[in-house]
């Protein structure tokens, strides 16, 4: 439990030697039961990749500028196009017979209340880094050009194969970010606390981010496109790679990604 004491009560109390101090709590507990959409490929492979995107979105709610009152948030890019790209590639992969890895294709629930569609699942006993070979993440990747064209790819440390697999990637009209960190504010979060390699795409933030104005036709399909057709190089290659053995990220990278993406 944490208690956290605001500048203005607390400076009332700071000089205060001895006193008795009363806390209440009123907890308003939301009881909801999201759940996950799982696909699995099963290529009789010993090892499996998990890529995931989650479709929850924030619901009908108070937003920035959206004033007093209650507005219908969709969401379009955060992350109905993650999710869009993730049954796209799911679509691609089950019709490709030259991978040889399993693939376990994951939409999951309730990623903006706490990431518990990822938490859950990552709670089971067999997902751990002998039987998970890496995580893929796609978290907002509709809105490619909304930061100077470019595509943001976080995590690139939880694994020393991951750098020079995407310097000798091509990839079509837009420019690459690498990030090393992979801070907790998406799915891949609990992979990565299990040791388990992660990898997350995203076209980055912009203005209409959690606000009502997220909605389809602000979309850049064609951005959208070339980012899956970059993941698909990307799942190809790794196939090839002889191993993706895990590393931890470092705090001091956590915090330059918190920089270089919010």
């Amino acid at each position: 439990p944490v208690v956290y004491i605001a500048r203005l009560p607390y400076n009332k109390i700071r000089k205060i030697k001895t006193a008795e101090c009363r806390l209440s709590v009123e907890i308003d507990r939301t009881i909801s039961k999201p759940a996950n959409v799982i696909g699995w490929i099963d290529n009789k492979s010993d090892k499996t990749v998990v890529i995931g995107a989650h479709y929850d979105h924030v619901g009908i709610t108070k937003g920035k500028g959206t004033g007093p009152e209650k507005q219908i948030h969709n969401g379009a890019d955060d992350n109905a196009s993650g999710t869009a790209a993730l049954l796209e590639l799911a679509r691609w992969s089950v019709n490709n017979e030259s991978l040889k890895y399993n693939y376990i294709f994951i939409a999951f629930s309730a990623e903006e209340k706490g990431l518990f569609g990822s938490k859950a699942f990552c709670s089971l006993k067999w997902v751990n880094n002998d039987n998970i070979l890496y995580m893929l993440n796609m978290d907002m990747v509709g809105r490619l050009g909304c930061q100077g064209d470019t595509l943001r790819i976080l995590g690139v440390s939880s694994s020393p194969a991951w750098e020079n697999q995407i310097d000798n990637l091509e990839h079509p009209d837009f420019s690459i970010k690498k990030i090393n960190g992979a801070p907790p504010f998406s799915d891949h979060a609990p992979f990565l606390k299990k040791g388990i390699p992660v990898i997350y795409f995203t076209s980055g933030l912009h203005p209409d981010y959690h606000t009502p104005k997220d909605d389809a036709e602000l979309l850049n399909y064609t951005g959208m496109s070339e980012i899956v057709a970059y993941i698909r190089l990307f799942m190809r290659a790794a196939e090839a790679l002889p191993e993706i053995p895990f590393h931890k990220i470092n705090p001091v990278q956590q915090t330059k990604a918190y920089i270089q993406t919010l």
